[in-house]
């Protein structure tokens, strides 16, 4: 039997068990984009779309780098600002890309799937097979722009922490939302089952859920971040020079995970190594959101303040 039939025979199972299957969205392409002539190397649609996210957001953050030098850092020459703009896109590739990747590689270790990592720990490095957290990227970042900062200071000693967190918030969720959709050819992450018109059946999803109609949680996250990446601009073009450094942020870590709390509610269970946490009504994602929504809180009401 060839890979069309047996296909075939797959779909015809899952209509016996569910009977609007006709009305429902097949997903199933091939999880490689293509593969690299005379290297046979197989780029994936998740791997495109994860470099696209960094990509834009790299972008992204120079743009937001070169219009907050208009308004601050007026003691510096322009020739002295088009030097601070190249060190931190320099320091940005040297710190926050590896701790970010390294952020959330460990978390996911963590909080996921320790005890199977504690078996194979040479698979903690094998990132390319998935796996990583967008709770331990932020806290990568974080980290990373903390070096970025202590080393930046010695020549320009008015840099901020809070303001380059400010300017790198935004892009961290325009590079959610890409990679989000890349999760989405992949099909993994997948959503509860549900009979609502714009189900998705995933053909052959990597956490092994039976092929029934799900919700595209992986598109609803998507949709949300970018929105909240363009609420971020709007907000910063709003509330220039009347906030502290720290607002934009705080919104940022507020919005983001309290939208990840709502998709989490519409997301098939990922288990934890831990028995406690999966006994809880909640998903891990969305009790690691909860810290990071009240350190949002806190830093718009520290900016807040006159």
């Amino acid at each position: 039997m060839n890979q069309r039939q047996k296909r075939e025979v797959r779909q015809s199972s899952v209509s016996q068990s569910f009977p609007f299957i006709l009305a429902f969205f097949i997903w199933d392409p091939s999880r490689i984009m293509f593969t690299i002539p005379f290297l046979g190397i197989p780029i994936t649609w998740y791997g495109f779309f994860f470099t696209l996210g960094l990509f834009a957001s790299f972008y992204a953050v120079k743009l937001l780098l070169k219009d907050q030098l208009k308004d601050s850092f007026t003691q510096l020459s322009p020739h002295d600002k088009d030097e601070l703009i190249e060190n931190l896109t320099v320091r940005i590739d040297f710190w926050i890309l590896p701790s970010l990747l390294i952020g959330a590689r460990l978390i996911n270790v963590l909080f996921y799937d320790l005890s199977h990592y504690l078996d194979y720990p040479w698979e903690i490095f094998q990132i390319w097979k998935g796996g990583l957290s967008s709770h331990g990227a932020l806290i990568g970042v974080l980290i990373g722009t903390y070096f970025v900062v202590k080393q930046e200071k010695k020549q320009f000693p008015s840099l901020n922490y809070l303001v380059l967190l400010d300017i790198f918030c935004a892009p961290f969720l325009l590079a959610g939302a890409l990679i989000r959709v890349g999760n989405f050819f992949n099909q993994e992450n997948v959503g509860t089952v549900t009979d609502v018109p714009w189900a998705v059946i995933f053909m052959h999803p990597i956490q092994l859920e039976s092929v029934l109609p799900r919700h595209p949680v992986q598109l609803y996250e998507a949709f949300m971040y970018f929105i909240a990446f363009l609420l971020l601009l709007g907000i910063r073009h709003v509330t220039k020079n009347r906030v502290k450094p720290g607002f934009i942020v705080g919104c940022c870590l507020l919005m983001a995970f309290m939208m990840r709390i709502i998709a989490e509610m519409f997301k098939a269970h990922q288990p934890s190594w831990i028995p406690q946490i999966d006994a809880l009504p909640i998903q891990m994602g969305q009790l690691l959101s909860v810290p990071f929504c009240l350190i949002g809180l806190g830093l718009m009401f520290y900016a807040s303040r006159k």
